[in-house]
């Protein structure tokens, strides 16, 4: 059975309380993987071979020390110390729902905080028998959340071959079904929450995964398991300038409108060279629109950026080169052109900046959904599937279409009752029943109804990207580069 939390988890990695700035002084980097599961899909854990270390310092919760293997029925999970895989390399059993955090940094002996929360919306019958729509947010006891803080710190009374103490608050609410509404069958009612607060701390090693058990003893319905592993490293005046990996640059993506860093900015245009067409993909124009909205907003770090930019190979250099023409305030936005090309930098710039306009020029783009020209249809039901996507996985998309529809079109208003009530793959379906029912006119030698040229050749041939109506025959594409799991 899916679970609730985890869904959520996915897109709120974002929500990350760092430090502004870090001293001098040794830091700590914490990295992070949860594994949230149903006690009922697995009858029994075995730690024999996996309770070797020293047990926790404090708190309730079973601490696992590497090496290790834990099995949850027959499913495997071996501890090698700087590295772990589940079932040899097969990947992650069906029964855990992982949501793997964004690397976080704080000095040593400093808390650091993650902290995700989304609105839950419901009806709630009015006296008059009506039923009216709520919605659960903000900091409410009871709104579906995860909050985890973490401190490290040197270890020198430890045992022996122990570098620090780590200590671990996971305060979790999470779904477990819903009111019920009379004479209505559908789960729209009050949300009902399990709620578990739990404290750890023990005795770790640098560079080692180490796991923490921890159960709802409340209700028995949920198991928490995590994975941690602590690195230290200099202070912020001596950060590494490794180019970022790609998982690196995933993190810094998704969590950058939370908590901008513009100081990592050279690691990950570095990061973006190394990784090269493997990395990029079909995301050239989200990275656009991304990093052109960083580049408005820092003005006074461009120049030293573009040097940086200067190293880096062809078509990584000609995507960067676009995004610095468009790296001055307005620029993405003002962009008037209904192309794949273009839905894809308003993803990017939100990314960068969650500023809703990006979303609204993405819901005017809908309209085309009932265009005649093929490739109209098409830049329509990127729009429409790239909005589904993010309604469902990212807690800031759906307030902002629930604002814009009050003011919208009827038909406009119609998509988007669509996006707010089905999931993307019945989306996706009726897009491809859509596209099956139309009978299109001709290509246009018309401009006005042309799709718009790419800004910039990245020096690439043109890709056939696959999408639910047909094929985008541009460097435009329906991926979510940044979002992907």
């Amino acid at each position: 059975m899916k679970l609730c939390l985890p869904v959520i988890l996915l897109c709120l990695c974002s929500h990350l309380c760092l430090p502004a700035t870090l001293s001098a002084a040794e830091t700590a980097k914490f990295e992070a993987v949860l594994y949230l599961f149903r006690g009922n899909s697995i009858s029994h854990i075995d730690f024999s071979s996996a309770l070797k270390g020293p047990p926790a310092r404090s708190g309730g919760g079973t601490v696992i020390t590497p090496p290790a293997t834990v099995l949850f029925d027959k499913e495997q999970l071996n501890m090698q110390g700087a590295s772990y895989t589940w079932n040899d390399g097969r990947g992650v059993p069906a029964q855990f729902s992982e949501t793997k955090l964004p690397a976080m940094v704080a000095p040593m002996g400093e808390a650091v905080t993650v902290r995700m929360a989304v609105p839950v919306q419901f009806l709630e019958r009015t006296p008059d028998g009506s039923l009216k729509l709520r919605e659960m947010a903000g900091d409410l006891p009871d709104t579906p959340h995860y909050i985890l803080t973490l401190v490290a710190r040197p270890a020198a009374d430890g045992p022996l071959g122990y570098d620090m103490a780590v200590s671990c608050r996971m305060d979790i609410a999470t779904m477990q079904g819903r009111e019920k509404i009379a004479g209505i069958d559908l789960d729209v009612g009050r949300p009902i929450t399990v709620r578990f607060d739990r404290h750890i701390e023990y005795w770790g090693r640098e560079n080692e995964w180490f796991g923490l058990m921890s159960a709802q003893e409340e209700s028995g319905d949920y198991g928490l398991f995590l994975l941690l592993k602590v690195t230290t490293q200099p202070g912020a005046d001596a950060v590494s300038a490794a180019p970022m990996t790609e998982d690196e640059l995933d993190r810094f993506v998704s969590a950058y409108s939370s908590h901008p860093q513009p100081e990592l900015v050279e690691r990950a245009i570095e990061g973006v060279g190394v990784a090269g067409g493997k990395f990029l993909g079909a995301r050239e124009y989200e990275l656009v629109g991304f990093f052109a909205e960083i580049f408005a907003a820092n003005p006074e770090r461009v120049a030293a950026w573009r040097k940086v930019i200067g190293r880096q190979g062809g078509p990584v250099r000609s995507l960067f080169r676009v995004a610095l023409r468009l790296g001055k305030p307005g620029a993405v936005l003002g962009t008037q052109e209904s192309s794949v090309q273009n839905n894809s930098m308003y993803w990017g710039a939100f990314y960068a900046t969650r500023n809703p306009a990006y979303l609204r020029k993405l819901v005017d783009q809908l309209a085309l959904l009932d265009s005649g020209r093929e490739e109209r249809f098409n830049v329509g039901s990127m729009a429409m599937e790239l909005l589904s996507w993010q309604v469902s996985n990212n807690p800031f998309v759906r307030p902002i279409l629930v604002e814009y529809r009050a003011g919208a079109t009827p038909r406009t208003q119609e998509l988007i009752t669509d996006l707010l009530q089905k999931p993307p793959a019945i989306i996706r379906k009726d897009l491809n029943l859509l596209y099956r029912s139309r009978i299109f006119h001709p290509y246009s030698a018309d401009p006005q109804n042309r799709p718009s040229s790419p800004p910039v050749d990245f020096n690439d041939a043109a890709q056939k990207r696959t999408s639910p109506t047909g094929e985008w025959t541009s460097a435009g594409s329906v991926e979510l580069p940044f979002s992907r799991k």
